[in-house]
């Protein structure tokens, strides 16, 4: 029998924050809508549109914006992760 790998899909409304300490580095593509993305080992934002694709390092990430992201990758392991709602 062959491994099964589950990789998460995370769906966020407008207003909602995603904060992921990533275990290992991960791809990360956006299935629909658009997010604005900040990483905590690099010194720029990045926005991912529908059917975009980056590359992630290990490490923190701060995700907002409204769709849905997949994340993949040969260990796409997260160790902690944080789903805000902010108030209107």
């Amino acid at each position: 029998m062959k491994d099964m790998f589950t990789y998460p899909r995370l769906n966020l409304q407008v207003g909602e924050l995603f904060a992921v300490d990533l275990a290992h580095a991960a791809q990360l593509s956006c299935e629909l809508g658009e997010r604005w993305l900040t990483l905590d080992r690099l010194s720029e934002d990045f926005e991912l549109k529908l059917g975009t694709q980056l590359a992630l390092p290990k490490g923190k990430v701060l995700i907002e914006g409204r769709g849905q992201l997949h994340f993949y990758g040969e260990r796409a392991a997260m160790k902690n992760s944080v789903h805000i709602h902010k108030g209107k």
